[in-house]
């Protein structure tokens, strides 16, 4: 039931959230929900480094399969 390739599939449903989460925050900028330009680099930094170790993980464990 937990298998790896269970969990990859999770780990490709939190990789869409987190791009989904990456264009809400950008169409929060052009609304102008979000003035700050220190605090949209560092939230679109972090969004990067995730989205690195999540595809890392996932092909570190498809290596594996």
């Amino acid at each position: 039931r937990n298998s790896q390739k269970e969990f990859l599939r999770f780990l490709y449903f939190s990789l869409g959230s987190l791009t989904e989460v990456e264009t809400l925050l950008l169409l929060s900028i052009e609304l102008g929900f979000i003035k700050s330009k220190e605090l949209i680099e560092e939230i679109l930094h972090e969004v990067e480094v995730i989205t690195k170790l999540l595809l890392g993980l996932i092909n570190s464990i498809k290596r594996k399969l």
